[in-house]
């Protein structure tokens, strides 16, 4: 034939940056990420990881196990919580969402957002309103920002008149040492809308 046909070690080593493209351009973009992401979230050592783990861990439970819907009700309700945790509280509970990371749902990652963002609690509370927001579940290893009303929530100072703070028992809790869960406790707050 008039064309010399490329051995298979040829054509191997033609492909083979398409392979490294492939395979190294997406591990490489993941580890470069991590450090913004650390920063972005406000994550600033890998102690603040590990309790931000530990706390999406027991929330995990308290959804999975049923106990989020003994202590705040079956009735529907719509929760304030991480995107993190939406769809699970959407497939595991009769509650509602504002959005979670699979949700796509701009304006309502937006609200959550700016929810942190709020240091006036009577703005928290119009604000929280326009979207009936019935329960709050934040982790105490969120980090919103200082000076903020669910900053100082978080950090155990005194509610307004329209908040109630929830007490519970934590369920059990596998994998971890549960006579450390309270460290990670979520904060659970009833809020009482204006009608």
């Amino acid at each position: 034939s008039w064309m010399l046909p490329y051995s298979e070690t040829a054509r191997a080593k033609r492909r083979l940056p398409i392979v490294f493209a492939i395979i190294g351009l997406p591990i490489a973009l993941i580890i470069a990420s991590t450090p913004y992401e650390r920063y972005r979230n406000g994550n600033t050592s890998d102690d603040r990881t590990a309790d931000n783990r530990a706390c999406q861990t027991i929330t995990r439970q308290l959804i999975f196990s049923g106990a989020l819907t003994k202590i705040i009700g079956e009735t529907q309700q719509t929760i304030f919580i991480s995107t993190d945790r939406g769809t699970e509280i959407l497939f595991f509970t009769p509650h509602r969402i504002i959005a979670s990371n699979y949700h796509r749902e701009i304006a309502g990652i937006r609200f959550l957002w700016d929810t942190n963002e709020l240091t006036d609690a009577a703005a928290l509370r119009a604000h929280l309103g326009s979207r009936n927001i019935d329960i709050i579940l934040l982790c105490p290893t969120q980090n919103p920002p200082k000076g903020s009303v669910l900053q100082a929530w978080q950090s155990g100072a005194r509610t307004h008149s329209w908040v109630t703070r929830l007490n519970y028992q934590l369920p059990k809790t596998a994998g971890m040492d549960n006579s450390k869960t309270d460290t990670y406790r979520p904060t659970i707050l009833r809020i009482r809308q204006e009608r």
